[in-house]
């Protein structure tokens, strides 16, 4: 079985200890979320897999948006580690679950800084660059292999940049 398909620790051990010097700060999330949050910001069509009354999320920002409906998280920087449930049609590049390291700045756009500073950490590994969306930044290799996406979202009357820190094994994917 090819290595693409391995969840790389060392990369994640580096993307933990790089956020964190940015200011970034650890918490634990739910990976299970009510149905209304997953709705939020999944594609319409996509359905998300279900345990008991809660879904799967498809990226910790789901998890941040539960966490902001509850009132349990407050303006700052923070980032999670999630597995990621998908409704995409599997193929080499995208499975049906992965793990995500996520990055959330609360309270403000800082949607330029963020894509700068996850575009530092990938190419520490290999060669990438910022694309425009219609909905904000990605983060692509030559190829046009996304390893990232970016943007600034408002819910709940809170405002917030969300992006990719890492996930895995997409990086291993793209690099090989």
């Amino acid at each position: 079985m090819s290595d693409i398909y391995n969840i790389n620790t060392c990369i994640l051990i580096d993307a933990i200890n790089y956020y964190t010097s940015l200011g970034y700060k650890p918490i634990s999330v739910p990976m299970l979320v009510e149905s209304s949050i997953n709705a939020l910001t999944t594609p319409k069509g996509v359905e998300c897999k279900k345990h008991l009354d809660l879904e799967y999320v498809g990226s910790a920002e789901q998890s941040f948006l539960q966490m902001i409906k509850n009132r349990e998280l407050e303006n700052g920087k923070y980032f999670a580690i999630t597995p990621c449930q998908r409704g995409d049609l599997p193929d080499e590049s995208h499975l049906e679950i992965f793990l995500k390291l996520e990055l959330i700045c609360i309270g403000e756009d800082c949607s330029e800084r963020v894509v700068k500073e996850a575009l530092q950490f990938f190419k520490k590994y290999g060669d990438f660059n910022i694309v425009n969306t219609n909905i904000g930044f990605d983060i692509e290799n030559p190829r046009g292999v996304e390893v990232g996406s970016y943007g600034v979202r408002e819910f709940f009357g809170v405002k917030y940049t969300y992006g990719t820190g890492v996930a895995l094994p997409r990086i291993s994917y793209a690099l090989k």
